[in-house]
């Protein structure tokens, strides 16, 4: 079980001085790519993801809505020393399918007949949460894209050392916990679009807490991704009337 010690206020820290729920620094970066539909690139830590969207017209009339596709990548430079790990934990079709899933549902495709939406994501580094920052990074890319959506996707990670419930693991705390648990949330809604959990078995209760904790950390980090998004519009606006 990992080590959990106290600092002078009694409050619980973790191995890296966070408290039990406290998110990792954000940072999300809109337009990252040029000749793109729309880009982004989100950080949570060391943890860093980047998406990008190609949209195109097909040549099929009868197509009355849009198809999405997604390719998930981990570079070969992303944490060299457990990239086999991650191989490992994640299966790769899997995960990707998900992501299509649950973009699929959001996405109003209706409004993009004889249209294909090609998204590529790529995990630049890896020190945990790569699987939440890989949806967050879809959101924000096909936000800057102005791709129309009718819900707002936001992710987070979260987990328990011994029974102790903690959000946005960095990747030693998912190697020496007890169950690691990854959440998909549609914030306008308010419901649950994914969730996957890891461990071999978890009571009602941990269940119960892990489901809370991490709907609060998805408000959170909702909070950093629009404070990203108002700025790229300020900007755009900016641009239009103070050229």
């Amino acid at each position: 079980m990992l080590e959990l010690r106290h600092d002078n206020d009694q409050s619980t820290l973790r191995m890296n001085g966070r408290k039990l729920l406290e998110l990792r620094d954000i940072k999300c970066q809109l337009d990252v790519m040029k000749n793109t539909s729309g880009s982004a690139l989100f950080e949570i830590g060391n943890t860093k993801v980047v998406a990008f969207l190609q949209a195109q017209t097909l040549g099929v009339n009868q197509l009355n809505r849009g198809i999405l596709n997604v390719n998930f990548f981990v570079t070969n430079f992303s944490a060299i020393e457990h990239r086999a790990d991650i191989k490992k934990d994640i299966k790769m079709k899997e995960f990707t399918r998900m992501i299509k899933s649950v973009f699929e549902q959001v996405i109003l495709l209706d409004l993009y007949p004889r249209s294909q939406l090609d998204l590529q994501v790529f995990v630049l580094e890896a020190d945990g949460g790569y699987r939440s920052a890989a949806f967050n990074a879809v959101s924000l890319a096909l936000m800057d894209g102005g791709i129309a959506m009718k819900d707002f996707v936001v992710a987070t990670t979260a987990g328990l050392l011994g029974n102790v419930g903690v959000i946005d693991l960095i990747y030693q705390e998912e190697k020496k916990q007890n169950c690691e648990f990854v959440l998909v949330h549609l914030q306008k809604a308010q419901k649950i679009a994914y969730v996957n959990l890891n461990c071999n078995k978890i009571r009602l209760s941990d269940f119960e807490k892990l489901m809370s904790i991490s709907v609060d950390s998805c408000d959170k980090i909702a909070n950093e991704m629009k404070t990203a998004i108002r700025a790229k519009l300020v900007k755009n606006i900016n641009s239009f009337y103070f050229k």
